[in-house]
């Protein structure tokens, strides 16, 4: 492999839009990627040292990573990594090109067994090469979708990797049939096993994945960091539906992360809590 940090001149002015440009920051660079870059193994690093190899169909979001200095959703990653115990099993649900994961392993090791979920094929398929690039072990990546039945599915792609859905963003999609499976039968099975922290972020499906994981929350009491944000909406449901489904199916402690997201805290997991604000009887999103 040449040096995957030589981007092409390019790609880098792509980077270079998607920081300073004016218009079209995300656009831009996905049309270098998709019609004038070569095809070859491209890489920017995490924060914390891990490689990414590059999606070119889906640029911006490198782009992005690459110019916030490593990071995706670093509140994220912050949250995580606080969670996060010496084996303890990291379900991504909503992996996307892998950042929050991967950077994650580089600053915690490998005694964390994950598995990443991302039905995308082209962002999955550079997951896969980036745990291989990265020499990573423990990381399984399962190019699915999750929900509340077995069987086959749709998911919407549009013009942003980051808003393919199971319902349409954009009036503009390409709809692809995947197989889709309740995280209960892939943990009763033992296609996966239990896990212990999840972070869920689907584009407004999390209420569907949460209806299809009752037997694992019930059982294995995962702490969960999930995305509450105005994609609820499209799926009719609201931030409440979401605590209320957690606080039916065990003994949850409620908190609000920096970014807005809900962090439900197990009570096997109460040590683990430092300083995050409990949320107020009216939860984001309501």
């Amino acid at each position: 492999m040449s040096d995957p940090y030589r981007l092409p001149t390019l790609v880098r002015a792509g980077f270079l839009w998607n920081k300073y440009g004016f218009s079209g920051r995300g656009y831009l660079p996905r049309l270098i990627g998709r019609r004038f870059v070569r095809e070859g193994d491209y890489a920017v690093r995490t924060k914390h040292g891990a490689n990414l190899l590059v999606d070119l169909h889906n640029l911006d979001i490198y782009a992005t990573i690459f110019n916030s200095g490593g990071e995706w959703d670093p509140h994220i990653v912050q949250t995580c990594h606080r969670l996060l115990r010496t084996s303890d099993v990291f379900f991504d649900i909503g992996a996307n090109a892998g950042c929050v994961s991967l950077d994650i392993r580089a600053l915690i090791g490998e005694d964390v067994r994950m598995c990443l979920f991302e039905p995308q094929p082209s962002l999955s398929s550079s997951i896969r090469k980036s745990i291989a690039f990265n020499r990573f072990n423990n990381i399984e990546v399962f190019e699915i979708l999750l929900g509340d039945y077995d069987g086959t599915g749709e998911l919407y792609l549009t013009s942003h990797a980051v808003h393919a859905s199971m319902i349409p963003r954009e009036n503009a999609f390409e709809k692809i049939t995947l197989p889709i499976s309740r995280v209960d039968t892939l943990v009763a099975t033992g296609r996966c096993p239990p896990p212990d922290i999840i972070k869920m972020d689907t584009e407004g499906a999390e209420l569907r994945i949460l209806n299809g994981m009752r037997q694992t929350l019930v059982k294995y009491s995962p702490t969960i960091v999930l995305e509450a944000d105005s994609n609820m909406s499209r799926f009719g449901y609201s931030a409440s539906d979401l605590i209320t489904l957690i606080s039916s199916v065990g003994n949850y402690d409620f908190y609000g992360t920096p970014g807005w997201d809900i962090l439900a805290v197990a009570r096997r997991h109460r040590d683990r809590n430092h300083g995050w604000g409990r949320l107020c009887e009216n939860a984001p999103g309501d």
